[in-house]
């Protein structure tokens, strides 16, 4: 991880059962985004930005995402509608 962003809106109870839906909003050949929302019966208790790049165990420099996980994510996203993308509606970034 290189960063990691969250807006607190409400705060969750512990007997609250909070939900979390996760985005991937950016995935290219070095590095990656997630976009998430924290919510309790609908309600939107948080959301977070998350960027990060895979690292290479050997030298502990950035290495290239896997072509495993780039390609059907490029794929899947050339598949989907601009209401299926993020940002979801009525929603902004953090």
């Amino acid at each position: 991880m290189m960063k990691n962003e969250i807006t607190y809106k409400k705060p969750v109870r512990i007997m609250d059962k909070p939900v979390a839906t996760l985005w991937i909003t950016q995935l290219n050949k070095l590095r990656w985004e997630i976009y998430t929302e924290f919510r309790c019966n609908e309600t939107l208790c948080a959301s977070a930005v998350q960027n990060g790049c895979f690292v290479d165990i050997a030298t502990g420099r950035p290495a290239l995402v896997p072509r495993q996980l780039l390609e059907p994510y490029q794929k899947e996203l050339e598949s989907l509608s601009e209401e299926d993308r993020y940002p979801p509606k009525g929603e902004e970034k953090p």
